[in-house]
């Protein structure tokens, strides 16, 4: 019924949009020189345009041709297939990425925005892909940065921001669009773009309907016996229905004169493995997220403009757990609940003395006054309600660019931030004779100094080199200290990171780019979670503060156009790491592979477009448990085995005008080698200790049409 339902709205707007396209001709796609690219102007790195080469930072631009060139079907296999990044799925949170040899368990340390508004959810922190499940068709492009980002964004652009543009009307190209393999997937978009005068719009929708191919639980144990103590059976043993997900998305930009507006509504549930595995339904984690913000605009004189926004943000969440080992007896797990809502105020003075020398001035103000989470887990015996008071954050920001002359930059940047006292309130056997009530007040009122300086040198306009050094950080979240007053923990350092960067770019018109980095990270007092449970079923939930983790790396991207009609792009990267701390000198940090190799390759000869691409992620060990008891008496291990290599290859046909102008067909086809892989195991499932199954072979048929 949902395919008949995606098809019937694609011939519906067909009919009522029968005039001629507006479209770019397809052929026209692979006209721009590499050197033209870096001219490409982005707002990302200093909330202002900036030509790639002048910008202080390592970016990667991913536009609406290369998504179609290489028929890309989702954001997350976008940034999959970005150098530098590598994916890791643990069945809990969905897709998140590790950049540049580090990855953090939960997605809360690469800041995204959608038209400059963050995706970050008030409640954890957290930046999960499915709080913003954009469809393809609404990326006009993705802009990456890569690096510190805090002077810019403050806490939680730890290594980067990505902002995904979805309001860009430079030529009123509109899409709908139905995608299907008829088995697991179902998706339909529907984007329409317009301007008239003084009035933009862009409004964008999108839905999915995911049914992924079982994956069987014991390929992903090294002990099969231990399975039947959750409750595995010979009918229960594999992921059959219980990793279901499905998510309706909704988005609207407009602007007038100096005015703008972005609101955003996304509701998505997705089935998660918690703990244990799933053995009835599964266990379906509901999120709803709206984000409405309003914008102003203005040039005050020929040096002074300014930008002012409030931002409003609502998150809920409710989780029904599917957990039943053994030795629980009742029949429903119980669940967890939680709602958060959140206002930002920003004010944003740019001042351009001339064409050599500019500054930028914010003032930045956040409130969370609205937190609390419920905790009915029958399965555990854990009965707890948790709240807070209002959670407040102030900064001011500046940067300064200078030209000393046409070869020459220097980049200097800081920001003053200052996160508020408050108080978490705890009431543990919630609803219970037994009931306690305890409270915390967390006091984080130090002012935190964080700077970003920058040298950009321009040998010639076809080479540049850029020094770059920069810091970041990251308080911990409600969830974190809460779970720490919850437990009787003592309280969580924030996590801080540094990061000096080389990056040397050479273009050479229309046939080479090379972008080459050298890049030296020193990562401290990172977050790590523990979830545990006792032979009593208790459950503990806390997290630590780790060591200090040094990384040392390089990345090397070639892009080439040997002809008109063909792209070539292969990208490296080599890492190593080192944990600092007493002790772990021997033992190599988790979830950091040394290698990373990409490849993407396409040939157009219009109508037709056929690509492949092709990802190797090398070896990684998983999370360091110095709790872990091993078989001597000892204590200290991993919480699961190494994951091996492995390289996977995907291929993408498509054909434009179909019929006529603006109908297109595209066959996407991710694993086409079927290989079978292992994601690392996390905290969140430390039961599959031989790491989670990876992806197999799929194809996804999209048919659409431009107008």
């Amino acid at each position: 019924m949902k395919t008949f339902i995606i098809l019937f709205t694609i011939l519906f707007f067909n009919y009522l949009y029968a005039g001629e396209p507006n479209i770019l001709k397809p052929e026209d796609i692979f006209k721009m020189s590499l050197k033209e690219m870096l001219e490409v102007k982005v707002t990302t790195a200093s909330k202002k345009e900036e030509k790639i080469s002048d910008i202080p930072a390592s970016v990667i631009i991913i536009n609406r041709n290369k998504i179609e060139q290489y028929g890309y079907m989702s954001l997350q296999e976008i940034l999959a297939n970005v150098p530098g990044m590598y994916k890791i799925y643990d069945m809990a949170y969905g897709a998140s990425f590790g950049v540049r040899g580090f990855w953090t368990g939960y997605p809360r340390n690469l800041i995204f925005l959608v038209n400059g508004v963050t995706q970050i959810d008030p409640f954890f922190n957290y930046h999960i892909l499915s709080n913003f499940n954009i469809p393809v068709e609404a990326i006009d492009r993705i802009e990456i940065i890569r690096g510190p980002m805090s002077v810019m964004y403050g806490q939680g652009g730890f290594f980067g921001a990505v902002n995904i543009i979805t309001n860009d009307t430079y030529n009123n190209k509109n899409i709908i669009s139905g995608s299907t393999d008829v088995i697991t997937t179902k998706k339909t978009a529907i984007r329409y773009a317009g301007k008239d005068k003084n009035i933009k719009f862009a409004i964008n929708a999108g839905y999915s309907d995911f049914k992924p191919p079982s994956k069987d639980y014991y390929k992903m144990v090294s002990n099969p016996s231990i399975l039947s103590s959750y409750g595995v059976n010979e009918n229960n043993n594999s992921t059959e229905g219980r990793l279901d997900s499905e998510s309706k998305y909704f988005n609207v930009s407009t602007s007038y004169n100096q005015f703008y507006t972005n609101m955003s509504f996304n509701t998505s549930s997705c089935k998660a493995y918690v703990i244990m595995p799933s053995t009835s339904t599964g266990a379906p984690y509901a999120r709803e997220m709206a984000k409405i913000m309003l914008g102003y605009k203005t040039p005050l004189n020929d040096i002074i403009s300014i930008d002012g926004k409030i931002t409003y943000h609502n998150f809920s969440f409710a989780v029904d757990y599917d957990l039943h080992p053994i030795s629980f007896k009742g029949l429903s797990s119980g669940g967890t609940r939680g709602k958060a809502e959140m206002y930002e105020v920003e004010i944003d003075t740019y001042f351009v003395f001339n064409s050599n020398l500019d500054l930028t001035i914010g003032l930045y103000y956040q409130n969370t006054p609205k937190t609390n989470y419920d905790v009915d887990l029958h399965v555990f015996n854990k009965y707890l309600k948790q709240d807070a008071d209002d959670i407040e954050n102030l900064a001011g920001f500046s940067q300064i660019n200078y030209k000393f002359n046409d070869n020459f930059k220097f980049v200097g940047g800081l920001r003053l931030e200052r996160s508020f006292d408050y108080t978490i309130r705890s009431i543990d056997n919630s609803g219970k004779p037994d009931y306690s009530i305890t409270q915390r007040k967390y006091n984080d009122n130090n002012l935190d100094i964080i700077p970003r300086l920058a040298a950009i040198y321009s040998i010639n306009e076809s080479n540049v080199l850029k020094f770059m050094y920069g810091e970041a950080i990251n308080s911990p979240s409600f969830f974190q200290n809460a779970d720490q007053l919850k437990e009787k923990k003592e309280g969580l350092k924030y996590e801080q990171i540094k990061t000096f960067e080389l990056n040397y770019l050479m273009t050479h018109y229309k046939n080479l780019h090379i972008n080459a980095s050298y890049f030296h990270n020193v990562l401290d007092n990172l977050i790590v979670r523990n979830i545990s449970v006792d032979a009593n079923n208790n459950i503990y939930a806390y997290s630590n503060n780790g060591g200090e983790i040094v990384t040392d790396g390089f990345e090397l991207s070639i892009f080439s156009n040997p002809f008109n009609d063909f792209n070539l792009e292969l990208s490296g990267t080599y890492q190593n790491s080192k944990d600092k701390r007493n002790g772990f000198g021997d033992i190599y940090p988790s979830y950091s592979p040394h290698l990373l190799g990409f490849v993407k390759a396409s040939y157009n000869f219009y109508p037709y477009i056929f690509s492949i691409t092709g990802n190797y992620i090398d070896k990684m060990e998983t999370y360091w448990d110095v709790s872990k008891k091993n078989p001597d008496g000892t204590y200290g291990n991993r919480i699961g085995e190494t994951v091996n290599g492995y390289f996977v290859l995907g291929a993408n046909f498509r054909i434009d005008d179909l019929f006529s102008k603006g109908y297109y067909l595209n066959l996407r086809c991710s694993n086409i080698l079927n290989k079978e892989y292992l994601y690392p195991a996390y905290v969140n499932n430390t039961w599959a200790d031989k790491g989670l199954v990876g992806e197999p072979i799929s194809f996804l048929l999209t048919f659409g049409r431009k107008f």
